[in-house]
Order: structure tokens, then sequence, then C-alpha cells
């Protein structure tokens, strides 16, 4: 089979090689080949691969063909990506097509967490609430296939009230069980599927679960595409937080009058029954008290935005501990309550829903009590912080270095791992330190794109982002540029204020010159793309604007790097992670924070070139590109050569170019 299956995938691949015959306009990449051939490899020799794969040599086509010839031996492979977008071009249109024309018995499926489908029994007990949206959802349900909150047409607030949930999930019992629950059909599928695709939210949160507790099937071959977001992923799972809105929502879940559950086991039982409605009205006065404490934490931290990673912050439990103390009494009251009603619920559905619906909500408070307790312990891999927003704050602990924890994940089983971006001018060794990669082969593609003819850059010398009028000149030089540029415009920012700022003082300016500006937030992302595959428009973006963004052809012709995309020092996880370096001897700059800013601004660089026949320029507007010392690495970690221009010349630049 070893064998077998390395000639069948180089029959594929290779010049002159099946897919020319099987797929129209195919054209042979040798960076293509190359990604096959180690995919075949991990996939039969149980090798673990790391492989940087740039834009346009069909990476998804050289993990997924292998991955399909492989599993008709009865195998099975995880794709695990970090966007939906990228699922739904996976399920949607790369597997129909080569299960097509390869292998017409193929199985896949796509799997998400739990919490990401719709329960129906949730949402039939809620029909008598908010009759509009409800009825938006059943519209949305005559036609939906998933069933996901990602499908929504609409952004539901109060998704949780209908998501589906193990703690009240009725399970075979349910009507709904057989022929319209969205998870176990999904469920389904992929346990009877060859390649099941997921997130990496879920594939991380798998890996980590005990056996018994496993969502996605047994496997033993992980493919991590966007493998880039790995580190983020898995900071946010191994930590911890505690919400102050979410105490809330659970508060607000027992007695609010309209859906409240306590109000809804007080319409369906007997008044005579003295015992259940003394306790309700226990709960009720409890649950006051218990709101008071929550005003209380909001009061002690009364300014907006600030965040504090002293680990002297939690010397003082006081807020927290009255905080626990409350929520333990009403955990003791709701189980009482749960206790009381047992005998009516074992005779009525409707009653053991409501009682199903306590039991989460006591694990819920169950869960932020053992929060707390975490954030008392003072774990030193781990860094503390908390965050004041309008209605809520939230308290946070997030580990310091992910890699310990990781590294037993991917010691288990076999992981091939591949992004755009995951070197540093050729160097791997970052990203495998980051996430505690060992024993990993790595490779790197070349681009099949002809860069020297296909695109131009250049620095625009004089403008500094630590200039006091930086945000002038930067304003004044978005004009100047974008009017000589002929097609779409992607303009990007590291902050939101600074997009706002730059947005408001040039909108005018590029309207008169015909061009349409646009802005990340003004309407939903799909919406921004479609208008500028329809006009010629300059986006404004920042954050997830970085990468993700595919618009091929003139509606792209030009991206503007207005700040080289460093985290914030002011970010309580890079703060600990530099101090980390610090206390080893280590430099935290050239270690962390330069390596990690390399990788976003490479994936910013790669929303411009999409196709061979794509042109274009990118515009840094950052002086420090030139004149900090670490200026010289970042530019030989670029794919192409950057000029540096005075911004008079570089209009002159964009006039030749475009001519």
């Amino acid at each position: 089979m070893e064998t077998d299956l390395i000639t069948e995938v180089a029959e594929y691949f290779s010049d002159h090689g099946k897919l020319q015959d099987i797929l129209e306009g195919y054209e042979y990449r040798e960076s293509q080949f190359k990604m096959a051939k180690a995919v075949s490899d991990f996939l039969v020799n149980k090798k673990n691969y790391i492989i940087e794969a740039p834009t346009g040599i069909g990476k998804t086509a050289a993990y997924l063909l292998p991955s399909i010839l492989f599993v008709e031996n009865n195998q099975k492979v995880i794709i695990s990506t970090n966007t939906i977008n990228l699922q739904e071009q996976l399920f949607n249109a790369d597997l129909p097509m080569l299960k097509r024309f390869i292998s017409p018995h193929l199985k896949f499926a796509v799997l998400m967490g739990r919490n990401n489908y719709i329960c129906m029994n949730k949402f039939e007990r809620l029909l008598n609430l908010n009759p509009l949206l409800l009825k938006t959802i059943r519209k949305w349900l005559d036609s939906t296939t998933t069933g996901t909150r990602s499908d929504m047409p609409i952004a539901m607030s109060r998704w949780s009230e209908i998501a589906s949930e193990s703690s009240t999930c009725f399970g075979k019992k349910c009507r709904f069980f057989k022929s319209e629950c969205f998870y176990y059909k999904a469920k389904k599928k992929a346990m009877s599927a060859n390649i099941i695709i997921t997130n990496h939210h879920l594939t991380i949160l798998d890996i980590m679960q005990p056996e018994g507790r496993k969502v996605l099937p047994a496997h033993k071959f992980t493919i991590w595409d966007e493998a880039h977001h790995i580190a983020e992923v898995a900071t946010s799972h191994i930590g911890d937080s505690l919400s102050t809105s979410k105490i809330g929502f659970l508060i607000s879940s027992l007695n609010r009058k309209s859906g409240g559950i306590l109000n809804l086991i007080k319409l369906k039982i007997d008044r005579e029954n003295n015992k259940i409605f003394d306790l309700i009205s226990q709960l009720n006065n409890d649950l006051i008290i218990f709101s008071d404490e929550l005003k209380n934490v909001l009061k002690e931290y009364d300014e907006y935005g600030i965040v504090n990673n002293s680990s002297a912050i939690y010397d003082d439990f006081k807020i927290l501990d009255s905080l626990s103390i409350a929520m333990k009494k009403t955990a003791e009251l709701l189980k009482l309550l749960i206790k009381s009603i047992s005998v009516m619920a074992d005779n009525d559905e409707s009653i053991l829903f409501e009682s199903m619906r306590l039991n989460f909500v006591l694990e819920k408070l169950a869960a932020t009590d053992e929060a707390i307790k975490k954030f008392k312990l003072q774990d030193k891999q781990f860094v503390y912080y908390t965050k004041r927003m309008a209605k809520s704050v939230v308290f946070t602990m997030s580990p310091i270095d992910v890699s310990s924890f990781m590294t037993p994940v991917f010691n288990e089983n076999n992981h091939l791992l591949t992004s755009a971006t995951l070197s540093i001018a050729g160097d791997f060794s970052f990203v495998k330190q980051l996430i505690g990669l060992e024993n990993f082969a790595d490779m790197r593609l070349v681009t099949e794109f002809d860069l020297e003819n296909q695109m131009k850059a250049f620095v625009v010398k004089e403008i500094n982002p630590l200039n006091y009028h930086y945000s002038d000149l930067l304003s004044e030089a978005i004009k100047e540029l974008v009017v000589k540029v002929k097609g779409g415009v992607l303009i990007l920012f590291t902050s939101h204020s600074q997009m706002k700022d730059s947005y408001n003082k040039s909108y005018r300016f590029l309207t008169e010159h015909g061009k349409n500006a646009i802005i990340q937030g003004e309407m939903p992302r799909y919406r921004l793309f479609k208008i500028m595959h329809e006009t010629e428009s300059v986006l404004f973006g920042t954050n997830s604007f970085w990468e993700g963004i595919d618009i091929p052809g003139k509606s792209l012709t030009a991206v503007i790097i207005t700040h080289l995309p460093f985290q914030s020092h002011e970010d309580p996880i890079v703060k600990a992670r530099m101090k980390s370096y610090q206390s080893n001897g280590l430099n935290g700059f050239s270690r962390f924070m330069l390596p990690d800013m390399i990788l976003k601004l490479r994936q910013g660089i790669g929303r411009l070139i999409r196709k061979r026949t794509d042109i274009g320029v990118i515009i840094f507007t950052d002086s420090r590109l030139i004149n900090k010392s670490y200026g010289k690495t970042v530019r030989s970690s670029l794919p192409f050569d950057v000029d540096i221009l005075s911004l008079s010349d570089g209009v002159k630049k964009l006039e030749l170019f475009y001519a």
C-alpha cells in the first residue's frame, strides 16, 4: 500500500499527469507536486510535517487528493481549519469536485462544536417568545441543511437559549432525535465519513478530552490548514475566564418575567404546592443578592478598557469571595428545587425540560466557582488580568507558554501543519518553539507567481508612526497614493481608532475623485467584499482583514500597510511572555515580538497577488521598515524587494506602473 499510494499520487500530480486530463485548465505546479508527495509520506510513513505553502500552489488539492486515495483503505483523516470560509470551500467545492473525478464513493462531513447547532426541542419551547425573531428563524429552518449559527442569516445575541447542549438534551427520547436533530445528524455523518472537516477549537478541545468524552471519531491523522492560528486558539482553550455579563445572563435565565425558568415552572405546577413555591420565592430573593454582588464587582472596576496583569490584583479577593458565597447559596437552592420537582419531571416532559435547564445553570455556576478557585491558585504558568468593558468585567487567566501544553497534543497520533506563513526567511524555529513541535520535518515551498513582474513594493520614507503628526501625514499620503491606483485598494491598520481617523479625513476627497471608500464595521464582511468586486473601491480594515480576503483581478490592485503589525506592548499576554524571555536571559523582542509581527505582515501582503494574472503594488507607510535596526530582517523575510521612496516619487511610481 505504501508504494502504491506514493506512486498513485505521483501519477496525478506529475507533469502531464492524470489531473491535466481530468481537470480542464489544470496546470502542472512543481510546488504542489512536492507538497502532495510530502502529504503521502505523512500518511504512509507517519512522518509529521510543517509545510509553508504560498498562495497559488494549489495547497488544498495537494493535501486532499492524497488523503482521498489513502482513506479508500478504511482510514480516517481530520482536516482542521481556523475559518468557516475555508471549511465551506473544502466542503462545498473542493471535495465534491475531487469526489466526482477520483473517488465516487468518498464520504466526507463537517463537524463543529455542539453549541454551534440549533436545538429543535429548545426552539419549539421558545416559540411564544419574541415572535418576530423566532419567525425569522423558522423561515431559515425551512432552507438550512446544517442548522448552525454561522449559517443563520441574522446575528442572535441570545443564541444559547436555542443552542444544543448535552445538559438539556433528551437524547433518543427527544421527538426530533431521528429526523430533525442537526447535531446528531452531523455527528452521525462524521462517524461514517472518511474525511472530517472541523475547526482548530474543536480539534484542540477534543484531543485534550479523556476517552469517552471525545466528539471526533477515532483517527490517527490530522491535517491542520491555517496552522499559523494554532497558538492563538490554544491560548484561549488552555486558560479560563469569568465574565460578569455571562453570570448575569444565567441569573436572567432564571428570574426574568418572560421565559424565565422559575416563572415557567410556577405556571406548570399546582399552586397548592407550597414547598416549591416557597423555594422559588427564596431563589428569587437570593438572586437579587447575587445580582447586587455582580454590581459591586462592576463598581470596583469603574474605569473602562483598563487591563491590569499585575499579580497583586488578586491579593484581595473579597469581591470574588462574596460573589462565590452568593453563587453557592443559589446553587444549593437550585439543587433543592430540582429534587422537589423530580417526581413531576418523570411524568411531565415540559417540567423535565425546565429541570434540565436548571441543571445547565447549576453546571455553569459550578464552572464559574472552579474558575474563581483557579484564579486564587496564582499558577506561575499563567498570566492573570481583568478587563472592564461597557457592561461587564472579564477576569482571565491565559498560559504564558502554550508549548508545554501543546507538545503532548502533537505527540498523540500524526500531524501535518500547513499555512502560507509559518517561517521567518525559511526558518521554522519560531513557530516550532511557540506551539511545541518536536520531530517535525519542515518544508518551504516556493511561489508559482512571477512576483518580480506581477508586483512592485515601496516604503514612503518620510512617514514615521512615532511622529507627532503621523495621523495627518498618513491621511494626506492615502489621498495622494490612492487616486493614482487603477483598481481596488485595501488599506490595513493595526488600530480601529487610526482606521476611523484616516477614513474620516480622506473620505470626502476619495469620493470626489471617483473612489468608493468603505470601512470595516459599517456593514457585514461579505457585503464589503461584494462592493469591492462590483465597484472601484477603497476598503479600510484592521485586525481580521489582514487575512482571509481573496479579491483577485482589478478589484484589488494595491495594498497599503499603514503600520507594522506588532502586538501591543500593553497586552497582558504579550507583557508576560516578554517578561518570561527576559527572566531566561533572552531578548523577547527578537525572539517573540519581531517574528510574530513578520508572520502577520506576510499575511497582509498575501492579500494582493491571488492569481498568475494579478498585478499590483504593496505600499508601506511606516519608515521603521528602513530606519530601525530590525528593518533589514523584516525586508529579508519578504518575497520581493522594497524600494525606498519619497511620497512624491511613490506617486510617480504608481503613475508609471498603472500607465
